[in-house]
C-alpha cells in the first residue's frame, strides 16, 4: 500500500498521515505498560493496524474515484439529456441520432450515480476508520493515566475491528462485482475477449 498511497490526494493524504501517527501512538504507548497490564489489552496492535490499512485502501480508492469523476461531468450529461429531449422531433431525419445518443446518456448518467454512491459510501467508511483509530489512540492514552479500564478499551478495539472488517467486505463485494463486469449500477459490462 506505501507506493499507492504515495499517489493519494493530499485531501485524504493529511488524514492518512494523522491516522499514521495514531497507529503508533498506540503500539508506542501499548508497548510501554507493564507486561500484566499489556496482555490485558494484547489484541488492541493488531487492531490498531487493522483500520489504518482499511484508511490506506480507502484513501488511494476515493482518489482514484475523484479522479474518474467529477461534478461537471453529471451537470453536462443532465443538460444535454434535457436538450435532446426538448428537441425531440419524431419528423426529424436526425431522430434516431438523437435517440440513440440519449440512450448514450442515460447510460452514462446511470454509471455517473454509481460512481457518486460508491464515493460517498468510502468516504463515510474511511471517516468511520479515522475516527475510530482516534478514538483507540485516545482510550490507550487514557488507560495509561489511569482514566479508562482494560475492559473500554478491549470493546472499542472489538469495535474497531468490526469497523474494519466491514470495510473488508465492501472491497471484497466491489472486487468481485469488477471481475464479473458488474458495476455498482447494476450494469452489466460486456466484455470483448
Amino acid at each position: 500500500p506505501a507506493a499507492s498511497v504515495a499517489r493519494v490526494s493530499p485531501e485524504y493524504l493529511a488524514k492518512v498521515r494523522d491516522a499514521s501517527r495514531h497507529r503508533e501512538d498506540i503500539l508506542r504507548l501499548i508497548e510501554s505498560l507493564p507486561q500484566r497490564e499489556r496482555e490485558q489489552v494484547e489484541e488492541v496492535p493488531a487492531t490498531a493496524d487493522a483500520p489504518y490499512r482499511r484508511i490506506e485502501l480507502l484513501a488511494v480508492d476515493l482518489t482514484e474515484l475523484d479522479r474518474a469523476f467529477s461534478a461537471d461531468d453529471g451537470d453536462n450529461v443532465e443538460r444535454e439529456i434535457e436538450e435532446l429531449e426538448a428537441a425531440a422531433n419524431p419528423m426529424d431525419a436526425r431522430s434516431d441520432e438523437r435517440i440513440r445518443r440519449l440512450a448514450s446518456l442515460r447510460k452514462k448518467r446511470l454509471s455517473l450515480r454509481g460512481l457518486r454512491e460508491k464515493r460517498e459510501k468510502n468516504a463515510a467508511r474511511f471517516e468511520n476508520c479515522v475516527l475510530a483509530l482516534e478514538n483507540m489512540r485516545y482510550d490507550v492514552l487514557k488507560l495509561k493515566t489511569g482514566g479508562q479500564s482494560f475492559q473500554q478499551v478491549t470493546q472499542l478495539a472489538e469495535r474497531a475491528m468490526s469497523l474494519a472488517q466491514e470495510v473488508d467486505n465492501a472491497v471484497y463485494v466491489a472486487e468481485e462485482m469488477r471481475k464479473l463486469g458488474i458495476r455498482d449500477s447494476g450494469v452489466v459490462n460486456r466484455r470483448t475477449s
